[in-house]
């Protein structure tokens, strides 16, 4: 799951509702944006 909050909230709601739970996470929670390269990074590690 990509999510730019700290807490992690969407993951969290996700997980309530639907029972799912998320085993892999890309957080970023400085202010700024998620930059394509930094999401493909991630996903290369995870393949």
């Amino acid at each position: 799951i990509i999510e730019n909050n700290k807490t992690g909230q969407f993951e969290g709601l996700l997980r309530e509702r639907t029972g799912f739970s998320v085993s892999d996470r890309l957080r970023k929670y400085d202010g700024r944006p998620f930059y394509p390269e930094e999401i493909v990074q991630k996903v290369k590690t995870l393949i």
